[in-house]
C-alpha cells in the first residue's frame, strides 16, 4: 500500500508544504491579525528591499519595500509558517503564532561553495530534471496541465543510484487546470528507485488571470474535484462533524485482534472485533490556543471514502477507496481551519496519500458549501455507490473461471507483436524500402528470444488494393531484415506496407501496417496521386458505447465523420426521433470524433436518425435498440490509475449475475462476478497492475454470453528512454562516427535492440504522421481500425488528451476479433518458427481426400528437410517450420493407407491474409512545395549514381496510372491472385487444350501470339518464349543459348543459331517465376492450368522493369496454389525467404569533393544495431561531414520490453 511519511516526505506536512488542508467557510471562524516586520542583512544590518515574504501553503504573500518593511494582513492566529527569501540568501522559515507584535528577519548570505553551476544541459541533466518535475507533480489527471517554468535553476548529485536535487532559486510551477502559479522553495529532494521519493518545500500560491468566465467556472470545478476525497477533505469533515455527510466511514483498528483468516474478510463481520467504532467528537480536544484542536487516537484509523470504489480494500463488502492513518505519538494538532500544525510523525497510507503539487490547493481556499451540498459538475466523473453494497462483488465461480481460462488459452495470447521500422517515409521509384522487423512477446513486449521465430510476411499494396510486392522475412532472436524494390513504372501515390505472421491471417487487420508515399522519379508530375479515389460524400458512423443500445437505458454514442479520403472531418448535427423532434446535438473535432448522449427508445416504434447541418447535409439511421440486455459505460477517474465502470441492465437483467472480464495483450488482468440489483452497478477498477496500452472490458450475462465490450487506454507509467550523441569526423578517412548512449534516468546503462536511420532533413521529411514503436505497441497495433495522426495522443499526459483518445477508442474494435464459423486445421493460428504451408488434396473430381499420407521434401535449400503429414477429413494439411528460399524446390509424394500411389491434386494456399480494408492516409503533409523539393533532390541523387537505382541497360517506361477497370469478365478468384486490372489477351484452357501437353512450355506452343523455341542451354533442354509485339529489351542481362526446332528430337537436334534468353515474366497464381534459364516452367504441370492472361507494354508496367518483355500469367484450377496430377512425384516452387541485400553506401559523383555534403537522402541505415553493456552504440557513416540538417531516427526495444523511439536533429 502506498503511504506518505509526513516527517520524511513532507517534513512538517502542512507547516512546510502548506497544501494539505484548509478549512471550510462554514467552519468556525479563526481570529486574524496583521503580521508585519523588517527584513535586513544579518551581517551589514542593511534593509533588503524586494524580498519575498509569505505564509507557506497559502496565497498570502508580499515583498518588502525600499526600507525592508513588509505587512501581511488577515493572518490567522493559529500556527503558521513564515517564509522569507531573496536571491543570494538562505531562505528563512519560522513557525509561529501571530500576536500582532513585529517579526523581524535577518537573512544570511548563501555560502559560495554551496552553489552548483551546470554549464552544459546535456541529456542526462534533462532526464533528471524531468524526474524531479514528475515526482513533485505526481500522477494526478491535472499533472498534464502543469509545467515547471524554470528547470534551469536545478542542480543534481547522484550517489549509489540515489538522485538528489537542489534549486538555486524558488521553482516556478504553472497549473492551468487549477488556475495557480506555485512558487516552491525547494528544501530537499531525494529520489530512491524502488523505495520512493522524499522531498520538502515551501509553496506560495498565486492566482492566474482568467481569460474568460468559462475558464473561471472550469477552475472552480477542477478545484472542487481536487478537493473531493483528499486528506484535506477528510480533516475538514472531521472538524465539522460531517464525516457521514461527506461520505467517509471511519473505524479504529485494533491490531491486537487479527482479521479472521478462515473466510473472505467482511466489514460486517469485523465490526466490533478487528474494527472498533470511532467517535469524532470524543477524539477532538481543545488545543493550546482557541484556534487549534488536538486529534487523539491510540489506535490507527481505517477510512473508507464511499464515492470511489477500489479493489485495494481488504474487505470484500466494502470495496471503497481505502486508507489507514497512523499516529506514532497518539495525537496531532489541527487548526480550526483544518491545518495540521503539529504532525508528530503522522502517516497516511493508501488513498489519502495521493496529494502532490498537481492537485495542491492553497490553505486559504475553501469550497463555498459542504461538498455533499453542491451538485457535482458534469465535467467531474462521479460514482453514486450506495453505502456498503454487499451484493455488488461476489466470490468467483466456475463461470468466471471458465471465461478466464478461455481467454488465456486463446491463440491470440500466444501471438507475436510485430513492428517494422523503415528508413524514411517518402520514396522515389527506383528506391528501396529498407526494413527492420521486430517480433516481440505480446504480453511483455520483450524480444522473442527463440533462435528461430515465426516467418513474417512482408507485403506492399497499392491504393487500389493490388498486391505490388511480397516476401518472407526470417526472424532470429526477435529480429529480421528485408527490402522492397520500387520499380520505375509504379504510379506515384500512397502505398501500404504490411507485416504479419501465420497467427494473424484471420485477424481483422495485419499485425503491422503503415503507409508510405511514392513519387514518380521518371515522370514529369511533381506530386503523388491521391491515396484513394474521391467518391461520394461524408461517411458518418454512429457507434453506441458497449456495442448496442438497450431500450429505456441511457447510452453514450461515439460519432465519427470520415471524408472520401478516409480522413476525419469536423461536422455538426443533431439526432432526431421518428417524429422529427430533436433529441440531442453533436459536433466532431478536427479528426472527426464526437459524442452524444440520449436514452434509447424501444424499437421499431422509435427509429432515430442523425442529420448533419449545412454545408455538409446528409443523414444516417442509428442502429435499432435491443429490447433487453446489458450496457457498459466507462469514464476516466480523477486518478489515471483507475477506471470508473457503470453496468446497467434492462428489467430482465436487473436481479441477475454479470461477469466483467478485463484483458490486455491477450491475457486476463481482472475478472469480477457482479450481483446486479435494480440500480446501476458502479465500481472503480484499479489499473496499476494493468500493462500499459489497450485494455478490453467485456460484460457477460449469467450464461456467459457477451453483452457489451469497451476498449480503454492505460497510460505508460515508466519514463521514456532518452539518448545522448557524440559526433566525430575523420575527413582523411572519409568517415563520420556517431556514438549514442541510452538513458532512462537511472545510473544503470540501457541495453536495447535498435534500428537506426540517419537522414538528410533537406531530402527526407520527419516521419511524424505514422505510429512509432511505442504508439504501435500500445495503441494502433491493437486496434481494428486506422487511427489518423496517432502520435497526437502521446504528446502529453493531460486529461484533455486522454479524453480525446477515449473518443477514438469508443469507435474502435480490437484487432484480433474475427468471426470464424469453423476453425479447423487450416485456420488454426501458429507460432512455430519459419514458414508454414497449408493446402488441400483433392481427386480429379475436386473432391477432398482424407487420410492420405503426404511426404514433402525440400530440395536445394540450406538444409535437407522432410515432413510427413496426413490430410484431415476435408483433405486439408498443415506443415510447420519450413526453411524455404526463392531457389528451393518442393517434392511432394502422396499415398494412401496401403502405401499405394493415387491420382490426386495438391492445392497450396497462397498465404495472403484477407484483412478488412481501410483508408490509406498519407504519411506526410502533401505540401506541393515540399514534394517539388523532394523530387528535385531525389532525381539528382539517382542520376548521380544510376547503378544503385536502375537495372543495367533496362528501358525506363513512362508513368502509367493503372485505373480500376469497369465491368469485365475476370472472376473475383482471379483478381485476388493478381495485382493487374487489365489484360491484353485471355485464354481459357479447356481439357482439349490441356490434352497431351507435358509442360507449360508445350501448352504455350499452341497459343496464338506466342513463340516458343527449344534451345540447348549448356547441354540442357531449355525454352525461349516471346510474345509477339513485345520485342526483347536491348541490353537486358541474358544467358547465351543455342536455338533448335521445337519439333526436333531433343537428343539429336543440331544447333542452328546463337541466341539470348529474353523470356517474359511468368506468374503462377500471382507468384513471379523469373525464367532466366529457360527451364523454370518445367516444374509445373499443364493439367493444372485453367486460365492464361497475356500482358503487353502498358498493361505490364505495373510489374516494373521485370515486365519489359511482357507478362504471361497462369492460373491454376480450384484455388490459389499449384496443383499436380498424382501417380508420380510432383515438384513445386513456392515463394520463400528473400536474400537480404546490404544497404548500399554513399557514393560521390564526379565533380564533388568529399568535403561537400552528400547527395544521399539516407546517409546511414543500421537495421540490426544494439547497445553494449555501457548503453552505447557506435555507427560509422561513409561521409567526411554530415549535412547541416541531419536527423537521426531510432526505434528499438529493451530486454525488459520498454520501447525506444527517438527522432532528433544532429548538430
Amino acid at each position: 500500500m502506498k503511504s506518505v511519511h509526513i516527517t520524511r516526505l513532507l517534513v512538517f506536512l502542512c507547516c512546510l508544504t502548506g497544501w494539505w488542508l484548509a478549512g471550510n467557510k462554514a467552519a468556525a471562524q479563526v481570529p486574524v491579525t496583521t503580521l508585519r516586520g523588517t527584513v535586513t542583512d544579518a551581517e551589514t544590518h542593511q534593509p533588503i528591499p524586494a524580498a519575498n515574504v509569505y505564509l507557506s501553503g497559502t496565497t498570502k504573500g508580499t515583498t518588502t519595500d525600499e526600507k525592508g518593511n513588509y505587512v501581511l494582513p488577515n493572518v490567522p492566529q493559529n500556527t503558521v509558517e513564515l517564509v522569507v527569501s531573496f536571491t543570494g540568501y538562505e531562505p528563512f522559515r519560522q513557525r509561529l503564532r501571530p500576536t500582532g507584535k513585529p517579526v523581524d528577519v535577518a537573512l544570511r548570505i548563501t555560502m559560495l561553495q554551496e552553489l552548483v553551476v551546470v554549464a552544459k544541459r546535456d541529456k542526462e541533466w534533462l532526464q533528471r530534471a524531468r524526474t524531479v518535475e514528475k515526482e513533485l507533480l505526481g500522477q494526478s489527471p491535472f499533472a498534464g496541465d502543469c509545467r515547471l517554468l524554470n528547470a534551469e535553476v536545478l542542480s543534481f548529485t547522484e550517489t549509489a543510484g540515489v538522485l538528489s536535487a537542489r534549486a538555486a532559486e524558488p521553482l516556478q510551477f504553472e497549473n492551468q487546470s487549477l488556475g495557480y502559479r506555485i512558487t516552491y522553495q525547494l528544501i530537499n529532494f531525494r529520489f530512491e528507485p524502488g523505495r520512493g521519493t522524499f522531498y520538502a518545500g515551501l509553496p506560495l500560491f498565486t492566482e492566474l488571470t482568467p481569460t474568460s468566465d468559462k475558464q473561471i467556472r472550469q477552475w472552480q470545478r477542477n478545484r472542487l474535484q481536487a478537493y473531493r476525497g483528499s486528506l484535506r477533505h477528510f480533516m475538514t469533515a472531521l472538524l465539522q462533524n460531517r464525516l457521514e455527510e461527506e461520505k467517509f466511514l471511519v473505524y479504529r483498528e485494533d491490531i491486537t485482534i487479527p482479521i479472521a483468516k478462515n473466510s473472505v474478510p467482511m466489514l460486517s463481520s469485523e465490526l466490533g472485533n478487528h474494527l472498533k467504532p470511532f467517535d469524532a467528537q470524543a477524539a477532538l480536544t481543545a488545543g493550546q490556543v482557541s484556534a487549534e484542536r488536538v486529534l487523539t487516537s491510540y489506535l490507527p484509523l481505517v477510512v473508507f471514502y464511499t464515492p470511489v470504489s477500489s479493489r485495494f480494500s481488504p474487505y470484500r463488502d466494502a470495496q471503497y477507496a481505502y486508507s489507514q492513518l497512523v499516529f506514532p505519538q497518539r495525537s496531532i494538532d489541527i487548526s480550526t481551519s483544518g491545518l495540521i500544525v503539529k504532525p508528530n510523525g503522522f502517516e497516511a497510507r493508501g488513498y489519502l496519500s495521493n496529494d502532490r503539487l498537481a492537485n495542491a490547493l492553497p490553505d486559504d481556499w475553501a469550497p463555498e458549501t459542504p461538498v455533499n451540498g453542491t451538485q457535482p459538475s458534469k465535467q467531474v466523473p462521479q460514482t453514486n455507490l450506495p453505502a456498503l453494497t454487499t451484493s455488488l462483488i461476489r466470490p468467483a465461480d466456475k463461470r468466471i473461471d471458465s471465461l478466464r481460462r478461455a481467454w488465456n488459452t486463446s491463440p491470440v495470447s500466444g501471438s507475436k507483436a510485430l513492428f517494422v521500422h523503415i528508413d524514411k517515409p517518402v520514396y522515389l521509384t527506383g528506391d528501396r524500402i529498407w526494413c527492420s522487423v521486430y517480433a516481440l512477446q505480446r504480453q511483455t513486449h520483450q524480444p522473442d528470444t527463440s533462435d528461430t521465430g515465426p516467418a513474417v510476411r512482408l507485403e506492399l499494396w497499392s491504393a487500389n488494393r493490388q498486391l505490388v510486392s511480397q516476401q518472407w522475412v526470417a526472424i532470429h532472436t526477435g529480429r529480421g531484415e528485408g527490402s522492397v524494390y520500387l520499380p520505375d513504372s509504379l504510379a506515384g501515390g500512397v502505398y501500404q506496407l504490411r507485416a504479419y505472421s501465420d497467427a494473424d491471417r484471420f485477424s481483422n487487420r495485419p499485425a503491422f501496417e503503415r503507409t508510405i508515399s511514392v513519387l514518380q522519379s521518371t515522370a514529369q508530375s511533381s506530386s503523388p496521386a491521391s491515396s484513394l479515389p474521391v467518391q461520394g460524400n461524408l461517411e458518418i458512423q454512429i457507434l453506441p458505447e458497449g456495442g448496442h443500445m438497450v431500450a429505456g437505458l441511457p447510452v453514450r454514442l461515439g460519432i465519427r465523420a470520415i471524408n472520401a479520403e478516409g480522413k476525419g472531418q469536423s461536422v455538426q448535427g443533431h439526432i432526431l426521433n421518428a417524429a422529427g423532434q430533436e433529441l440531442t446535438r453533436f459536433q466532431t473535432n478536427g479528426l472527426g470524433f464526437g459524442l452524444a448522449e440520449l436514452t434509447a427508445a424501444p424499437a421499431p416504434s422509435q427509429q432515430l436518425t442523425a442529420k448533419l447541418q449545412a454545408p455538409q447535409n446528409g443523414q444516417v439511421t442509428l442502429p435499432a435498440s435491443l429490447p433487453e440486455g446489458l450496457t457498459l459505460r466507462t469514464s476516466l477517474a480523477a486518478d489515471s490509475s483507475q477506471i470508473l465502470v457503470r453496468i446497467m441492465g434492462s428489467e430482465a437483467y436487473q436481479h441477475s449475475t454479470a461477469y466483467l472480464i478485463a484483458q490486455s495483450r491477450g491475457r486476463v488482468v481482472d475478472a469480477l462476478v457482479l450481483g446486479l440489483s435494480g440500480k446501476p452497478a458502479e465500481l472503480t477498477i484499479n489499473t496499476t497492475k494493468f500493462p500499459a496500452g489497450i485494455a478490453q472490458l467485456t460484460v457477460y450475462d449469467s450464461l456467459g454470453r457477451p453483452q457489451a465490450e469497451r476498449l480503454v487506454f492505460i497510460p505508460e507509467r515508466r519514463p521514456a528512454i532518452q539518448a545522448g550523441f557524440d559526433l566525430s569526423s575523420a575527413p582523411a578517412a572519409n568517415q563520420t562516427t556517431i556514438t549514442l548512449r541510452l538513458s532512462d534516468g537511472t545510473p544503470v546503462p540501457v541495453q536495447a535492440l535498435l534500428s537506426v536511420a540517419v537522414t538528410s532533413d533537406a531530402q527526407v521529411p520527419a516521419d511524424t504522421m505514422a505510429a512509432d514503436i511505442p504508439v504501435h505497441l500500445l495503441l494502433t497495433g491493437e486496434l481494428s481500425g486506422v487511427v489518423e495522426q496517432p502520435r497526437v495522443y502521446f504528446r502529453n499526459r493531460s486529461r484533455k488528451t486522454y479524453q480525446a483518445l477515449d473518443q477514438v477508442l469508443l469507435t474502435q474494435g480490437w484487432r484480433h476479433f474475427r468471426v470464424q464459423p469453423v476453425i479447423d486445421v487450416a485456420a488454426k493460428a501458429t507460432q512455430t518458427g519459419n514458414i508454414t504451408l497449408r493446402g488441400q488434396v483433392v481427386n480429379l473430381q475436386n473432391e477432398p481426400l482424407n487420410g492420405l499420407k503426404m511426404v514433402l521434401s525440400v530440395i536445394g535449400g540450406p538444409q535437407w528437410q522432410v515432413r510427413e503429414v496426413f490430410t484431415d477429413k476435408e483433405g486439408r494439411f498443415l506443415i510447420h517450420g519450413l526453411v524455404l528460399t526463392d531457389s528451393t524446390q518442393l517434392r511432394v509424394q502422396l499415398s494412401d493407407a496401403s502405401k499405394r500411389e493415387i491420382k490426386a491434386k495438391v492445392i497450396f494456399d497462397n498465404n495472403v491474409g484477407t484483412f478488412l480494408p481501410g483508408p490509406m492516409l498519407s504519411p506526410i503533409d502533401p505540401v506541393p512545395a515540399t514534394l517539388t523539393a523532394l523530387l528535385a533532390g531525389g532525381r539528382e541523387r539517382q542520376s548521380a549514381d544510376p547503378a544503385l537505382y536502375r537495372q543495367a541497360g533496362s528501358k525506363l517506361l513512362k508513368e502509367v496510372i493503372v485505373k480500376a477497370p469497369g465491368t469485365d469478365e475476370r472472376p473475383e478468384s482471379i483478381r485476388r491472385r493478381s495485382m493487374h486490372d487489365r489484360v491484353d489477351q485471355t485464354i481459357i484452357i479447356t481439357d482439349q487444350k490441356r490434352a497431351g501437353q507435358t509442360s507449360l512450355y508445350t501448352l504455350l506452343r499452341n497459343l496464338s501470339g506466342i513463340s516458343v523455341t527449344e534451345v540447348d542451354n549448356k547441354g540442357s533442354l531449355a525454352y525461349n518464349v516471346r510474345i509477339y509485339g513485345v520485342g526483347p529489351t536491348a541490353g537486358v542481362t541474358s544467358i547465351n543459348a543455342t536455338a533448335r526446332s521445337l519439333d526436333a528430337n531433343p537428343y539429336t537436334a543440331k544447333q542452328v543459331v546463337s541466341n539470348t534468353f529474353s523470356n517474359p515474366l511468368f506468374l503462377i497464381d500471382g507468384y513471379p517465376v523469373q525464367d532466366d534459364d529457360g527451364r523454370q516452367l518445367l516444374l509445373f504441370q499443364a493439367a493444372d492450368i485453367e486460365r492464361i492472361e497475356i500482358l503487353k507494354s502498358a498493361t505490364a508496367s505495373v510489374y516494373g522493369v521485370r515486365g519489359n518483355n511482357g507478362i504471361i500469367a497462369f492460373y491454376t484450377r480450384q484455388g490459389a496454389g499449384t496443383t499436380s496430377n498424382a501417380g508420380s512425384t510432383a515438384f513445386y516452387k513456392l515463394p520463400g525467404y528473400t536474400v537480404y541485400r546490404d544497404f548500399f553506401t554513399t557514393r560521390y559523383p564526379a565533380g564533388r569533393t568529399p568535403a561537400q555534403p552528400a547527395l544521399q537522402d539516407v546517409i546511414g541505415w543500421f537495421p540490426a544495431a544494439f547497445t553494449d553493456k555501457q548503453g552505447r552504440f557506435e555507427a560509422q557513416l561513409p561521409v567526411p561531414k554530415l549535412p547541416a540538417r541531419t536527423r537521426i531516427t531510432i526505434q528499438g526495444i529493451t530486454p525488459s520490453g520498454d520501447p525506444v523511439s527517438i527522432s532528433q536533429p544532429l548538430n
